[in-house]
């Protein structure tokens, strides 16, 4: 089962392509947190960041209500790219295939989203 779910705050503002199949890509990065204590009591953190991507109705509605800074739940997939770069080093990046976004800010009474029917596409039609 490939399952991730994220809870976390936008980084950026989300960035939209049109694809050559006529399909709009939004690109979300997400940035997540983790609080804890050491053996000493010291309080620590550590923020990860994610590569979020939506496709068509799902793409639109994180373009239209969501911006820096915003609180979102992500459901979806992990996909696994790899590619060559110009100097032909073998290069792999990790990214989540967003099924639903839900909006946890209370701006505009924002819906959740869902997307039953993300298509697949192959490393060509993925723009990074």
């Amino acid at each position: 089962m490939n399952v991730a779910m994220l809870t976390g705050h936008l980084g950026a503002n989300p960035e939209a392509k049109k694809l050559d199949s006529g399909t709009l890509l939004c690109r979300l990065s997400v940035a997540t947190n983790k609080r804890w204590s050491d053996k000493d009591g010291e309080r620590k953190e550590r923020t990860d960041w994610h590569r979020v991507v939506a496709f068509g109705p799902l793409a639109e509605n994180c373009l239209e209500y969501l911006s820096k800074g915003s609180h979102v739940a992500i459901q979806g997939e992990l996909q696994t790219n790899s590619w060559q770069d110009e100097d032909g080093n073998n290069r792999r990046d990790v990214q989540v295939l967003a099924k639903s976004v839900e909006f946890l800010d209370k701006k505009d009474d924002a819906p959740a989203v869902d997307s039953d029917d993300v298509p697949e596409f192959d490393g060509d039609d993925i723009p990074f």
